[in-house]
């Protein structure tokens, strides 16, 4: 038979074993919840995707742009009219002057014609957080078929030659070689180069005694072949 004492002492210890336990439970069963997204929210009304307008004719722009938190007041809008406009006629400007659009509408001009743009809104509340509309619009009529610029660079990127590092120093080429103005007096050439690649052409610069000069890639190859290789 255990006493009163011995019976205090094993509680004690059972609770002190089962205390870890208990702790492990709680954490495995806390979760954690992700901030509320309280950005505002941004929706442009008129006029609608893919509408097709015409130049130098006023056009009007309306959108919407809702808070989420309502103690983040008042909002500020943008209008990005991918360089199409001047921007909104000043009223009674002479000569005429414009200004960036702040509000939730707009009335502009569009200057340059034949063309799709991309027009968009944006609202931002005064903590920073901020939300965005856009559509597509078609001024006068825009030429079709044309190619695809982004593939053709993605192309050319793929099979540009491949450099370890952005520069690398060219063969160094020195000897006697005949001028070509006159076979008969020879002179001494050194055409040290370096070739610079740039993603979408080829530069070739000659450094030569009297500074450095910039030549085409033709006249290069030329020179190139009037020395002999060390």
């Amino acid at each position: 038979m255990l006493n009163n004492k011995q019976l205090r002492l094993r509680r004690r210890q059972g609770l002190i074993l089962l205390m870890p336990m208990l702790a492990v439970a709680t954490v495995a069963t806390t979760t954690v919840e992700a901030a509320p997204n309280k950005a505002p929210i941004c929706k442009i009304l008129s006029p609608k995707s893919k509408t097709k307008l015409t130049a130098n004719q006023d056009i009007s722009f309306s959108a919407k742009a809702t808070l989420k938190d309502k103690s983040a007041g008042p909002l500020t809008y943008e209008w990005d009219f991918a360089g199409g406009v001047f921007g909104e006629l000043i009223p009674n400007s002479n000569p005429p002057a414009y200004k960036r659009p702040t509000n939730n509408t707009a009335t502009v001009q569009f200057v340059r014609d034949n063309a799709n743009y991309r027009v968009r809104f944006s609202a931002t509340d005064t903590q920073k957080r901020r939300c965005e509309a856009a559509i597509d619009v078609v001024v006068g009529n825009p030429p079709q078929g044309l190619p695809n610029v982004a593939a053709m660079v993605s192309e050319s990127q793929k099979n540009a030659p491949k450099l370890a590092g952005p520069r690398r120093q060219g063969r160094r080429y020195r000897g006697i070689a005949l001028s070509r103005a006159d076979d008969a007096s020879p002179h001494r050439c050194s055409l040290p180069t370096r070739f610079v690649y740039s993603g979408v052409a080829w530069a070739l610069q000659l450094v030569e005694r009297n500074g450095l000069q910039k030549r085409s890639q033709a006249d290069t190859n030329d020179q190139r072949n009037d020395c002999l290789k060390v």
